[in-house]
């Protein structure tokens, strides 16, 4: 018999339909509820919709159009769940009555409230109204005993839709923050009943439908140019929510701050620190605009530059490495990397102190070119720590790795500094760790991202090194040809540059530290290439250059650039006579 004819059959049974035939997983795999349109008649919901949110519906209609296969257990009432459908989903009769309490059918559309379990479906103890800009009912949030909350919408008929579907989202008590004088203090909390709590006591508060970690970024145009204080839940969720908002609003208000009020139990809110004593007149003390605090020069403690390279790399300072490709400055970073990480000696420096090191190099591979170089250069491979990528997690909570970028990851970059105890981070080349949309051209963006990277640095004393290309600009000062903003390298502390030695046939070259707002310049280092016997490039330190630095960094062929004899013999006889 036809799964089609049987259903049919199965209609004059009663609570057969809901426990035999319909269990059965006989349904054709067009009918599932893939988006709007194809959506779940029982709940409204889809697959298309997005997961966490309590909305989506996996199931699907049998072929004869009988019976629904809804996965959403809070509208399945006394039905059983089949755990033999994939997935497991509650079968809902479309005509006559259901088990799950609701009568379905073509010309019926009654979706019962969503209840907590299917054999408790709750009782409704409040109700909260989020009003919009014109002081409609824009949703509903239902709070349940026991505890639970659900969301509907007016549905225009002067009952109620279970879905937030079209909703726009808008924070608790809207008319009155949207009244509120400028200069007022906005609470954010995390519940409706903290702000009705706060509200009462002639305070303007608010808060997000669905508690903590459910911020949306629609809420941010509300709080501009506001001053705002979260007071956050004593436990995990509140805290990691009050940051989240903060983040959230940083560059939209005046001004955020998260006051942990004092006392409460473990997650504990602003309502129960009123019930244990707390007085409005103290919140208000707590939360009262901090009074700015500046700098005078006879409060700051003198100290010497702490120089990780004399006069090239200072310790919690930025440096920045400028040069054309093939120049070898990934393989100068290879020898400073094997200085730092063994303590052997460069070039002015007779020691280092042994310390840790952060490779950011995305250009490279890992395995090929970065490692192999390192090892050539003899450094302690386990004191370099290679930061590309970063383990996060999806909505789902599920691991995988994305690339570092900058100004957002600086937090990480001071974890991975405290890891491997570094005293140098490299990023080579700049460009490659900051984030897309900044522009690196713009002086103003580059400098909001490289501050926050730089003060990382500076906290944890760990000196930075950048690397950039030089363009191809004739600029006779050098500092005008380091790549994209002048913001670069006018934000590095020194400024060293890789240019051909011109007294080199074989492809050497200078190291020249054209700027140090820290000490005199230092000399110039001549350097030449070598390779190991699987020949992996190494360098060799080979002394001072003769040669000025407008002479080094504005030649245009090496041999244009060479002194000639009688230039040097000239040059002698007048070091005779001075």
């Amino acid at each position: 018999m036809r799964f089609g004819a049987f259903s049919r059959i199965a209609m004059h049974f009663g609570d057969f339909t809901n426990t035999a035939a319909a269990q059965r997983n006989m349904v054709a795999t067009q009918q599932r509820f893939r988006k709007y349109g194809e959506h779940c008649p029982i709940c409204e919901g889809h697959a298309g919709l997005k997961q966490g949110r309590g909305e989506r519906c996996a199931g699907y209609m049998s072929d004869d159009s009988e019976y629904v296969y809804c996965t959403r257990e809070e509208f399945a009432g006394a039905l059983e769940r089949n755990e033999k459908t994939q997935p497991a989903t509650f079968c809902h009769k479309m005509h006559g009555p259901c088990n799950c309490g609701t009568q379905h059918g073509p010309d019926l559309k009654i979706v019962p409230p969503p209840s907590m379990k299917k054999s408790d479906p709750g009782r409704i103890v409040n109700e909260y109204n989020y009003y919009d800009e014109r002081g409609r009912v824009a949703y509903q949030s239902v709070r349940y005993e026991p505890k639970d909350f659900k969301q509907r919408q007016p549905d225009g008929k002067g009952g109620w839709s279970w879905t937030m579907k079209g909703v726009t989202l808008v924070p608790y008590r809207l008319p009155e923050l949207l009244k509120a004088a400028p200069d007022a203090t906005i609470y954010i909390v995390e519940g409706e009943k903290d702000a009705d709590r706060l509200a009462h006591a002639g305070l303007v508060a608010t808060c997000n439908v669905g508690g903590a970690g459910k911020w949306d970024e629609s809420y941010n145009r509300y709080f501009k140019g506001r001053r705002v204080v979260l007071l956050p839940d004593n436990d995990k969720a509140g805290r990691e929510h009050a940051q989240k908002v903060t983040q959230a609003l940083h560059d939209i208000a005046k001004d955020v701050r998260t006051v942990e009020l004092p006392g409460l139990p473990d997650k504990g809110d602003v309502s129960d620190w009123f019930e244990g004593k707390g007085t409005q007149e103290e919140l208000e003390t707590l939360c009262a605009p901090r009074k700015r605090t500046f700098t005078y020069a006879s409060e700051v403690k003198e100290e010497p530059v702490d120089w990780l390279w004399k006069r090239r790399i200072a310790r919690g300072c930025f440096t920045l490495l400028v040069g054309d490709p093939g120049l070898g400055k990934s393989t100068i970073i290879a020898n400073i990397i094997a200085a730092n990480t063994t303590g052997r000696g460069l070039p002015d420096n007779n020691e280092m102190k042994q310390g840790g090191v952060i490779l950011m190099s995305p250009e490279d591979s890992m395995s090929m070119t970065v490692v192999p170089r390192l090892r050539a250069a003899g450094a302690n491979l386990k004191k370099v720590l290679l930061l590309n990528e970063v383990e996060d997690f999806d909505s789902d909570g599920q691991p995988y790795m994305r690339p570092v970028s900058f100004p957002e990851d600086a937090h990480i970059l001071a974890e991975a500094i405290k890891d491997v105890g570094a005293t140098l981070a490299i990023i080579d080349p700049v460009l490659s760790m900051l984030n897309g949309k900044i522009d690196a051209h713009k002086d103003h963006a580059v400098r909001q991202a490289l501050t926050q990277v730089t003060r990382v640095a500076d906290q944890h004393k760990c000196a930075l090194l950048g690397v950039v290309h030089l363009n191809k600009g004739q600029n006779a000062n050098a500092l005008y040809r380091s790549s994209s903003s002048i913001a670069f390298i006018a934000m590095a502390r020194v400024g060293l540059f890789v240019v051909p030695d011109p007294d080199s046939d074989e492809g050497g070259g200078v190291l020249v530290n054209h700027k140090n707002n820290l000490a005199p310049t230092a000399l110039s280092l001549r350097y030449s290439f070598k390779q190991t016997d699987d020949e992996i490039g190494y360098i060799t330190w080979e002394g001072e250059s003769p040669y000025s630095d407008s002479e080094l960094l504005n030649q245009n062929t090496p041999t244009n650039n060479k002194r000639s004899e009688q230039a040097d013999d000239l040059v002698a006889i007048l070091k005779q006579h001075s």
